[in-house]
């Protein structure tokens, strides 16, 4: 048996910010800066302390338990449907709360080379920085790691459903106050 369904969804930023928190407070990693040699600790007990989303902008903060934080505000550039790829500008990043942190501050491209670089150890392709502090965000790795979740197969299997799966977005933007989402799906 399949099912298709076309869905806009329009996710709040305090659902968003809930959504977001769940990942950061199990992350436990280690906070280095390998083409710069600096060790500064490990990230754990990460909490979204800001999340606001304005016409084409979205501003979130976060903070660790151990200590370091970050600010950043991204600009939508766009989303490419065919591709799957979300164009972001990160107009503002701002860490603090560790030893080298303004050292980081003075060099936000590089940090977001390396950023790219361990997300997509994690997700590969999944990030790539380009010119003027620009990223792309290739959805296809989060939807491929969303058909391997053995917990949706098995709800889709016990509805008699295919376990295999499909998600397309058609259109991402950031809207006052909210994360609009058009796709289309299929199981």
């Amino acid at each position: 048996m399949h099912l298709r369904a076309s869905l806009t969804l329009e996710l709040t930023q305090a659902l968003l910010a809930h959504l977001l928190a769940q990942p950061l407070k199990g992350l436990d990693l280690p906070l280095e800066v390998r083409a710069l040699r600096l060790t500064l600790g490990r990230l754990h007990g990460g909490e979204v302390r800001e999340l606001r989303l304005e016409p084409g902008l979205l501003h979130l903060g976060v903070g660790f338990a151990s200590g370091p934080h970050a600010e950043l505000r991204l600009r939508h550039l766009g989303f490419d449907p065919p591709t799957q790829t979300l164009r972001l500008r990160v107009e503002h990043l701002h860490a603090g709360g560790f030893p080298g942190a303004m050292l980081l501050n003075l060099a936000p491209a590089k940090v977001l080379e390396v950023a790219a670089a361990q997300a997509n150890q994690r997700l590969p392709g999944l990030l790539s920085p380009g010119p003027d502090r620009t990223l792309e965000l290739r959805l296809a790795p989060l939807q491929e790691r969303l058909r391997q979740e053995p917990r949706l197969r098995e709800a889709l299997a016990a509805l008699g459903l295919e376990a295999r799966p499909e998600l397309e977005l058609r259109d991402l933007q950031f809207r006052l106050e909210q994360l609009w989402l058009e796709l289309d799906g299929g199981f």
